[in-house]
């Protein structure tokens, strides 16, 4: 699937009167595909960047700017947070990062862009971007608030389901796992993880989610106009935040009911947050509704290293929470694990490898 990111900007700014074209780069098919991506048409060209794909995402921006020199380059994700000033100062090819949510700046970007009717756009204005001035310095402007009600975001833009994704000859439906998200941030302070670094970047809530009705609005579009059935809830944590996050998923596996959608989903929770015993009913209801994957971040089997990682859970919640899934019996169990960490020695590692034995978890060898 496309970078989610990338459709919900893309959504957004064409909702907001701008012409926005979608192009998935599938790089390992071979440099084909690189010059097709360069092919694409356009003034302003938004790349998610990552550690994996620099290299190729460099590729294409040559291509273009080769092409189009005055073409802008504009970089978003997580993983750019810490490096953005560093890779604006030895790329000159990127022009400009988003550091934060990028719906709201980009559409800010588009305008000032329009605005300067040609003339170099006004990017100091610009709250929650890194840029690099005349002299190649880069500069970090003030960073833009979160986005304070989810609900007010347009679907992502999918447009690549029409023609590139396998459907089941059976049932017409499309066989992919397609990525739904319910809810922005964590309430957890896991050091290890980009989703609590990344939250901090921002003013405003660390958990903000989408009400009930606006969720399973998006999953009745996409079972309704592509034959959707698999989906990937890709919240850091489902459940979250406490008793109210627990209503809200009851709220949308309730609906998902009522109107009747075929799904089978997957989703992601900590170790800590359903352990009561009347959370059995609440699991109880997620299948119904169609949850059949549970990934549970459990992250080690020792102690120390979930304190290290400042895990809300240690290993009793771990072991309680698997063997409630387990007894249950209602759904596929994955666990999160780091197996290596920076603090890792023989004595941890065989704590891990002992809970994946306990568990039965040891089937994958990665």
């Amino acid at each position: 699937e496309i970078p989610l990111g990338v459709g919900l900007i893309a959504s957004y700014v064409r909702d907001n009167g701008f012409s926005v074209g979608i192009h998935q780069c599938l790089a390992s098919q071979g440099p084909q595909q690189i010059e097709l991506a360069a092919n694409s048409d356009a003034e302003v060209y938004g790349f998610q960047l990552n550690i994996v794909n620099y290299i190729n995402v460099l590729a294409v921006v040559q291509k273009i700017k080769a092409r189009n020199p005055y073409a802008f380059i504009v970089l978003g994700g997580p993983f750019l947070a810490a490096l953005a000033g560093p890779i604006l100062e030895n790329e000159p090819l990127f022009d400009c990062i988003v550091v934060g949510e990028g719906e709201v700046t980009m559409l800010d970007l588009m305008e000032k862009f329009s605005d300067a009717a040609g003339k170099p756009a006004d990017l100091a204005a610009v709250p929650g971007i890194v840029w690099r001035n005349e002299a190649g310095k880069a500069i970090t402007n003030i960073p833009r608030p979160l986005i304070k009600d989810l609900d007010i975001l347009p679907f992502p833009a999918r447009d690549f389901l029409n023609d590139t994704l396998t459907h089941d000859e059976i049932d017409g439906g499309v066989l992919e796992s397609i990525r739904v998200v319910t809810s922005r941030g964590c309430v957890a302070k896991c050091n290890f993880c980009a989703v609590n670094f990344y939250s901090k970047l921002q003013k405003g809530k660390l958990w903000r989610g989408r009400s009930a009705k606006n969720v399973v609005d998006e999953l009745e579009h996409l079972v309704d106009t592509y034959g959707v059935h698999v989906v990937n809830f890709s919240d850091s944590s489902f459940d979250d935040p406490g008793k109210k996050g627990k209503q809200r998923t009851r709220d949308i596996c309730d609906d998902i009911i009522e109107r009747g959608l075929r799904i089978s989903a997957k989703v992601y929770m900590r170790a800590d947050s359903m352990l009561l015993d009347e959370d059995e009913d609440l699991f109880r209801l997620w299948k119904r509704a169609g949850v059949d994957v549970i990934i549970v971040g459990a992250e080690s089997g020792s102690d120390l290293e979930l304190e290290f990682y400042e895990k809300r859970a240690g290993l009793f919640e771990n072991n309680k929470m698997i063997e409630r899934i387990r007894k249950l019996d209602l759904f596929y169990l994955r666990v999160g694990m780091i197996m290596f960490g920076p603090n890792s020695t023989l004595a941890t590692l065989r704590e891990n490898i002992d809970f994946m034995k306990q568990w039965e978890l040891a089937d994958n060898p990665t």
